[in-house]
């Protein structure tokens, strides 16, 4: 997206706008519209899930007290979008030994990111748009106003993630690796689920490298989880992250 330069808004005009329709503007859309407001959502792609392939991903659900999808139901956001709660999987660790970890609730809710029916996206784009926000594509922000919401996605990569989207007739299952020699920093894993899988680098670093750390994951989970590959469609993928420098907070009197 280009720079954003400050702008105003028309005093009489309550409508509130969002730049960006991935999972965080969609879930404000979705709130704010409940809330009876005026929301227009403003996505500079053609649509939702521009980033993503259809692939595997997880809803992290093991840091917390709260389940992920209560707090998505006390925010509005009912969880229509095709998941599937994961309790249990193996990691290795660098010395290629598998460790299964397992939980009573689930660990993480297996689901989809792109653009397809049944992804994350797609139904956060129909419950938007039910709950009465506009949504608009091809659709750029040059200028900021007082009424507006910025939930663009990252700008540079301080992450990357590049792997194969496949069809398989293993057997469902979790794995995730660690090693410099599969994703330098990261990790690499492998998600399973119903004759279809994702398996992936996601590195932090190396990134010129990333086809060899790639080829190094698809023959690590060939060899230690019994990966097998029917007609696998390339992927890739970019996130940011933001680790704060310290935990102090100055405050003035």
């Amino acid at each position: 997206m280009m720079a954003l330069t400050p702008g105003s808004a028309d005093p009489e005009d309550n409508t509130i706008e969002i730049v960006g329709a991935g999972p965080a503007g969609l879930v404000c859309a979705i709130v704010l519209a409940k809330a009876n407001r005026r929301v227009v959502v403003r996505e500079w792609h053609e649509d939702v899930g521009h980033r993503f392939h259809d692939d595997f991903q997880g809803l992290e659900n093991w840091s917390d007290a709260q389940n992920v999808l209560d707090e998505l139901a006390d925010a509005g956001v009912v969880a229509d979008f095709d998941h599937r709660g994961a309790t249990e999987g193996f990691v290795f660790d660098s010395h290629a030994k598998a460790h299964r970890v397992h939980g009573s609730k689930p660990l993480y809710y297996l689901l989809r990111r792109g653009n397809a029916p049944g992804t994350l996206y797609r139904f956060l784009l129909d419950q938007a748009r039910a709950a009465g926000a506009e949504v608009r594509f091809n659709d750029r922000v040059k200028k900021t106003t007082t009424n507006m919401v910025l939930a663009g996605g990252p700008r540079r990569a301080d992450i990357i993630a590049v792997g194969y989207v496949l069809d398989t007739s293993m057997a469902d299952g979790a794995w995730l690796a660690f090693g410099t020699e599969l994703a330098p920093k990261g990790y690499a894993y492998l998600l399973v689920h119903r004759g279809r899988g994702t398996v992936a680098s996601c590195m932090f670093s190396g990134f010129r490298d990333q086809a060899k750390y790639l080829a190094a994951t698809v023959e690590y989970f060939k060899r230690h989880a019994g990966l097998e590959m029917k007609t696998p469609r390339g992927f890739g993928g970019f996130g940011k992250v933001r680790l704060p420098r310290t935990r102090c907070r100055m405050e003035t009197r």
